[in-house]
């Protein structure tokens, strides 16, 4: 074999395992890469839905402290419109009580009036009548005359005795009617004595019906005085009874649809579970694959390892050097080395222009004077040990000024509380009004911007849904067109090896006609070769052929069967995201809502605090302008150049990353191409 014009056989054995090998890590660093983009996925999928589960059960706490709240309201209300209506019932009542009473009074007014108006008016008659008869009689006997003074006397004392009614009446009736009889003997008059009680009598009974009439006017102003009062406590319960009526059905309104919303967030969080479940399952096993594998492929490269040893070692390439191939090697060898040699330098220079092309990009991000500075040290240092020096003594000394400027800091604050202490009291209402203004503010706002972005999700979402139906419907037409064309495809196939099979079948059963016979050469000596067995046909290609197109047969039917189960899976993929869409939207819809209305909540509230702030304020004015001359000086200014510190430190850690990296893929690729 001719070595001079190339590499001998036991070389390209090597070099093709070598190539083995470094595909063999390309492979299982691709893998890595892929599994990596997996697991992340993986990681970020079961984030994201864990916090969607987590917003999920706040949002049905908070419906089930709501729905818990309204019933509470509706309770409230219902013992309210029970109070109102038993305050009703006990006014009806006593509005029919005082009524009644009132009645009773006038009927016993009417009575009494009555009785008063008779005995006034038999009084007057009486005394018409007895003024009539005030003459003097001739002389009576003095027994009458005795008889009759003593008359007058008892009818006086009787008539002081009775009250006006039916029995003063007929008491004075009586007297009028003894005045009006004639005496059988004269006497002298001797009634004046009773004129003057019965004119004294009517006197007192009209001056006593005329304080019955006063008080009787006087109990009737009361009595529609206490009715109109009450009538006025009635309306207004019935009133009060009527507003809690229609807040306890608004409430009752409210109730259902928060339940209907209770239920719509309980059946997300339900299915957000049940897909959280599955994707930790399948997530869990193909971490599980991905290890197998990657021992599989580790454990191949170590079999190959072994066998570049075995091949590349003294009893089979030293045997090739020895008796084979004198002197090639050798030359090999040294330009393989020299090839190190360059690729080690070209590495070296590659490295520190990615690292000063790295701390440049920093400088003109940060706009670091620090990191600029290190660029041209970085290009001109003879190794990258000397890079690695320089920034790790740049980081030494930035870490070391931010912890003086850490305990500047530190004092700078202490002034900062002492002047926040002065303030006092009005500062702190100040500052907690702000606080509570900014909150709110920043909270509606946050909610604003919440219901947008949730408004601009409900979009991307349509718009999502109505992508994923278009591909879903490509997809779903490719693959019927590809089941049809691979189950053609297979009955063409299934004829073809049939029609071979029949005829190799037949071929083998046919007969050779012989012409020459074994007793008979002698006689037929000249006749030409001919055929003496069966023709079968090519019997040699056939099997490889008939292989063939079972080969080709069973990969339509893969393709028919995957192809099918493809287009279930997407089908059933497809039929859970327009699911999980629907119950996304509904739920969006109602955080939109629901958002938009206690934004608008907050910013109320936060206008009555600002009106409340203006005149605290004021009195803060001149002690705040002291405090943000200080805070200027010890906050902000400071806090730019810690910024600045750490986003320099932060980036020249990433440069020793990145000289670790980059060195360690150098180390792994010297040590491949040994």
């Amino acid at each position: 074999m001719d070595y001079s014009s190339g590499a001998s056989p036991v070389q390209k054995v090597v070099e093709l395992m070598q190539t083995m090998v470094a595909e063999g890590k390309k492979e299982i660093q691709a893998e890595k890469v892929q599994y990596a983009k997996y697991s992340k996925w993986c990681e970020m999928t079961q984030a994201k839905k864990s916090q969607v589960i987590s917003d999920t059960a706040d949002a049905i706490d908070g419906l089930k402290a709501d729905i818990s709240k309204t019933s509470a309201t509706i309770d409230r209300l219902t013992a309210e419109n029970e109070g109102h209506q038993g305050n009703v019932a006990a006014l009806v009542a006593q509005q029919e009580n005082i009524t009644q009473i009132r009645k009773k009074e006038n009927e016993d007014f009417q009575a009494i009036s009555k009785d008063y108006g008779e005995s006034i008016s038999a009084l007057g008659n009486a005394i018409g009548v007895m003024k009539e008869q005030a003459y003097d009689r001739k002389q009576a006997k003095p027994e009458k005359a005795k008889a009759s003074a003593l008359l007058d006397e008892f009818t006086i004392q009787d008539l002081r005795t009775k009250a006006p009614g039916r029995e003063m009446t007929t008491a004075v009736t009586a007297l009028v009617e003894s005045a009006k009889k004639p005496e059988v003997d004269g006497y002298e008059f001797q009634s004046k004595g009773i004129v003057e009680l019965l004119k004294e009598l009517e006197d007192k009974f009209i001056q006593e019906k005329a304080d019955l009439e006063k008080a009787e006017f006087e109990k009737k102003a009361a009595y529609e005085t206490t009715l109109a009062g009450l009538k006025n406590e009635q309306a207004a319960e019935q009133k009060d009874i009527g507003k809690k009526s229609a807040l306890k059905s608004k409430k009752l309104q409210q109730k259902a649809e928060l339940g209907n919303n209770l239920d719509t967030s309980e059946s997300t969080k339900a299915a957000d579970e049940k897909y959280l479940q599955d994707i930790t399952s399948t997530c869990s096993q193909k971490a599980t694959d991905y290890a197998s594998r990657q021992k599989l492929r580790a454990e191949e490269l170590e079999a190959v390892d072994k066998a570049i040893e075995i091949i590349g070692g003294e009893t089979v390439a030293g045997s090739e050097q020895k008796h084979l191939a004198k002197g090639f090697l050798q030359v090999s060898g040294t330009s393989l080395a020299a090839l190190r040699a360059n690729d080690a330098r070209r590495t070296q220079a590659v490295i520190k222009e990615k690292v000063a092309a790295f701390l440049q990009k920093e400088a003109d991000r940060l706009h670091s004077v620090t990191l600029a500075n290190l660029v041209a040290p970085t290009e001109e240092s003879q190794s990258l040990g000397g890079v690695e020096d320089m920034v790790q003594e740049l980081i030494a000394k930035l870490e070391k000024q931010a912890a003086e400027a850490k305990t500047k800091q530190e004092l700078c604050d202490s002034e900062l509380k002492k002047n926040e202490r002065k303030r006092g009291e009005k500062s702190a209402d100040a500052d907690q009004l702000e606080a509570d203004i900014e909150k709110l503010q920043v909270s509606a706002k946050k909610l604003k911007e919440e219901a947008v972005v949730l408004e601009g999700d409900v979009a991307e979402l349509d718009q999502s849904v109505q992508e994923a139906s278009d591909l879903r419907a490509k997809e779903k037409a490719k693959n019927n067109e590809t089941v049809t064309d691979a189950q053609a495809a297979q009955e063409a196939v299934a004829q073809a090896t049939s029609v071979l099979k029949a005829f190799y079948e037949k071929a083998g059963q046919a007969t050779a006609l012989v012409q020459v016979g074994s007793g008979k050469a002698s006689d037929m000596s000249g006749q030409p070769a001919i055929f003496d067995a069966s023709y079968n046909g090519m019997s040699s290609k056939s099997g490889g052929v008939l292989d063939m197109l079972q080969v080709i047969a069973a990969d339509f039917a893969k393709l028919e069967a995957e192809t099918s189960s493809e287009e279930e899976s997407s089908q059933a993929e497809y039929d859970k995201f327009i699911f999980e869409s629907k119950v996304n939207k509904k739920q969006m819809e109602v955080d939109i809502k629901h958002k938009k209305e206690y934004a608008a909540e907050q910013l109320a509230d936060s206008e009555e605090k600002t009106t409340e702030l203006g005149s605290v304020q004021e009195e803060l004015k001149a002690l705040l302008q002291v405090y943000e001359a200080m805070n200027e000086e010890c906050t902000t200014n400071r806090q730019e150049a810690q910024k600045t510190r750490e986003e320099t430190i932060a980036s020249l850690q990433e440069t020793l990353k990145l000289l670790d990296n980059i060195t360690l893929v150098n180390s792994n690729s010297t040590e491949s191409s040994k």
